[in-house]
């Protein structure tokens, strides 16, 4: 039967395969490349803008809000353009199979890295832990992730050529 560490686990994993599937892949990463594209123009802002201003903590502060108010604005016109396209197209349904996938296998690494965490800092905690059928399922997947990408493993090398 199911722990209670078992019954939270699937509520977090169910919630975020509804929310993954609600939103969609394209919603879920725009503003993560607007976080990202932030920080890389922030300081290009505050640079020309520091020739006028002295204060300068303040003019971080502006320029990273108005960089990201900006991008966001952006953003949302293309991830409303792309996702019209996808509708055209009959690919919204995709969109929101492959966003619902991510979101889960995000939610699962978070928790493999924080009961990760939990246990290398309190190791009496273990016994606990591995009585949960769900983080015993979460910790598999992730050895088998991590074992497909040892020196010596065939599929790193087709994924590192392929890239390059």
């Amino acid at each position: 039967m199911f722990s209670n560490i078992d019954i939270i686990l699937i509520a977090i994993l169910v919630f975020a395969l509804i929310y993954g599937l609600y939103k969609g892949l394209i919603s879920i990463i725009i503003p993560v490349i607007a976080i990202i594209i932030t920080f890389i123009i922030a300081p290009l802002i505050y640079n020309h803008l520091s020739k006028y201003f002295d204060h300068s903590f303040i003019l971080k502060i502006i320029s990273l809000i108005a960089t990201y108010s900006i991008t966001r604005i952006i953003l949302s016109k293309v991830e409303k353009s792309v996702k019209d396209i996808l509708k055209i197209i009959y690919l919204s349904w995709a969109d929101r199979i492959i966003g619902a996938a991510i979101l889960l296998f995000i939610s699962s690494a978070i928790i493999y890295f924080i009961v990760g965490i939990i246990i290398t800092l309190s190791p009496e905690n273990t016994q606990l832990f591995s009585k949960s059928i769900i983080l015993n399922y979460i910790f598999e997947l992730f050895h088998h992730i991590f074992y497909a990408f040892e020196k010596d493993n065939h599929m790193a090398h087709f994924i590192y050529n392929f890239i390059v």
